[in-house]
């Protein structure tokens, strides 16, 4: 029984942390909204799609490059300040 303690010991040395100091770079974390136009208007031919799938390809390509950030959209039930709808 001595011997599976040693090993057990061994496992959860090597599982630990292997550095105990503080990161050399601290992760900065930025918020962004995403905001889009769902107008009629946003149906209009563009490029190879619609002003609307070319919008929507264009959020994502910015979404993918910015991996390291947050992404949320409002709710569609907030109105603008101006009563926009």
């Amino acid at each position: 029984m001595g011997g599976s303690c040693g090993v057990g010991g061994t496992i959860l040395i090597l599982a630990g942390p292997q550095h105990a100091e503080i990161p050399q770079e601290e992760r900065v974390l930025n918020n962004i909204e995403v905001v889009m136009d769902i107008s009629g208007s946003m149906s209009a031919p563009y490029g190879d799609g619609t002003r609307s799938t070319e919008a929507l390809q264009a959020i994502n390509d910015f979404t993918t490059f910015r991996k390291d950030d947050a992404f949320g959209s409002p709710s569609s039930a907030t109105k603008s300040s101006t009563g926009c709808r």
